[in-house]
């Protein structure tokens, strides 16, 4: 019996996914992939495959099953194209994250579920070659999750408009620096808020940094906060330096460096990669946007 590929997650899981198939509209797949995949490679320049999740117990490919061209020019097997989709499908089932893994042609390969509420819609895959530093792999996969959180958070509501019958659940928050989500009612996730406001300048704040502060686990922290703000930790921090960022652009004439720094990333390349990811602009052009056009 062949053995498992062993892949690595994103962050920890704060859903999963429901088990019963929903019928999604005509076009749901085009949406998510001018959203989160076109989007993504307008940025990275680089490809991503997407295709529709089936819910029930059985794996159900397209045919023929979609090739990323990485994998398409390269010595990989034959059947590793089906084979990778299936096992990363198997993943999505048991745990719903993003994660990754380097496959047996020696690629790193790494998928990424687009959620519409609580059904996993589709799945973004991304493939680079063995020779890309892995860190780098890394923030893409983390980037491509981003774009795929931030399509899911834009649903209008719980379950979207992608799914044909009415059965909706709670409103995500809005967007932007005025709402970061609802207040928590939770004590330990008002604290892991405040924590994360005091604390989101810092490169470093992680999921981990959070759970540790708090002395709960990781877990369980990120089902908890996920349930109670409607976001996972990594978006809420990302929220936060990005709120941060837009107040600093629109205020100050610091350099884009400076602003990336304050708001808690090193490489300003990095944040420029994600502030575009998050507002659909870089942010010398989100500058200009505000300085002609003030709230």
């Amino acid at each position: 019996m062949a053995q498992r590929a062993k892949f690595e997650a994103i962050e920890p899981a704060t859903r999963h996914s429901r088990s019963k198939d929903r019928p999604l509209k005509v076009g749901f797949l085009d949406e998510i992939t001018a959203e989160v995949a076109d989007r993504f490679e307008q940025i990275t320049s680089l490809q991503v495959l997407t295709i529709p999740v089936s819910q029930s117990e059985q794996d159900t490919l397209p045919h023929p099953v979609p090739v990323h061209p990485v994998c398409r020019s390269s010595n990989a097997p034959e059947d590793c194209p089906e084979t990778g989709w299936r096992e990363h499908l198997a993943r999505l089932r048991e745990h719903a994250d993003a994660h990754w893994h380097r496959c047996e042609a020696g690629h790193y390969c790494g998928v990424v579920p687009v959620f519409v509420g609580d059904y996993c819609a589709a799945a973004c895959k991304l493939v680079c070659p063995g020779s890309t530093d892995e860190d780098a792999f890394r923030r893409n996969i983390e980037l491509l999750h981003r774009l795929a959180e931030g399509y899911s958070a834009r649903q209008p509501s719980g379950t979207g408009d992608l799914i044909t019958n009415e059965d909706h659940g709670p409103t995500s928050p809005s967007e932007g620096p005025a709402a970061l989500g609802p207040y928590p009612a939770h004590p330990q996730i008002g604290r892991a808020v405040e924590y994360i406001s005091r604390h989101a300048t810092d490169p470093d704040l992680s999921v981990f940094h959070v759970a540790e502060a708090l002395d709960m686990n990781a877990t369980y922290l990120g089902h908890l906060f996920a349930e109670q703000m409607g976001a996972t930790i990594r978006r809420y921090i990302v929220r936060c330096r990005i709120a941060r960022a837009k107040k600093m652009l629109a205020e100050t004439n610091w350099q884009v460096k400076r602003v990336a720094l304050e708001s808690g990333y090193r490489n300003a390349d990095w944040f420029s990669q994600v502030f575009r990811a998050e507002t659909g602009m870089a942010p010398r052009a989100y500058r200009q946007h505000r300085r002609r056009s003030p709230p």
